[in-house]
């Protein structure tokens, strides 16, 4: 009998553990799992301090905080987030645009 529990990941990182599980001879979970080993291990690290980049993203930290082990990551989380705005952001944007072309600017050339 199977145990374990579903979990749901992004089609991109799909290919990307089925494409290097292939590659290492494991099986797509057990890739995903051992990144997820790996993942842990790099937060534990000595070198490695979540907690400061989660202070930087959240804006309490300046990003020259954060050390050589530090930074990528905090690209990595940060540069998706800024991609995707939030609800409020979104809505914000709308009724921006909305209130310019009701004062008759042409949006289009704003590339929105």
């Amino acid at each position: 009998m199977r145990t374990g529990t579903t979990i749901r990941i992004s089609d991109e990182m799909t290919t990307i553990s089925r494409a290097e599980s292939a590659v290492m001879h494991r099986s797509l979970s057990s890739q995903i799992e051992y990144w997820a080993r790996l993942g842990r291990a790099v937060e534990r690290s000595e070198h490695f301090d979540y907690n400061k980049i989660k202070e930087a993203l959240l804006g309490r930290l300046e990003i020259d905080a954060l050390n050589e082990w530090g930074k990528p990551v905090f690209d990595e989380e940060h540069d998706p987030a800024m991609r995707t705005p939030a609800a409020d952001e979104a809505q914000a944007h709308s009724q921006r645009l909305h209130a310019m072309k009701n004062a008759g600017i042409d949006t289009a050339e704003l590339g929105d």
